[in-house]
């Protein structure tokens, strides 16, 4: 029963395991360098606040 059960459910688990573990998975580190990447983008004339404000997302985003 518990393995009928489990194979009914098999395609919802596989695409879970599509959207976690695919080949279309950013990992952290990848994330954290696009992130820097865009945040270095910004030109040098900006106010500080937008700057800190940038740092500050960019901290809650990691």
């Amino acid at each position: 029963e518990v393995v009928k059960e489990t194979m009914e459910k098999a395609p919802y688990m596989e695409q879970l395991i599509d959207i976690y573990c695919g080949p279309e998975r950013v990992t952290a580190k990848e994330q954290n360098e696009e992130l820097e990447r865009v945040a270095s983008t910004l030109p040098e004339n900006l106010p500080s606040s937008v700057k800190n404000f940038t740092n500050r997302a960019l901290l809650s985003l990691k």
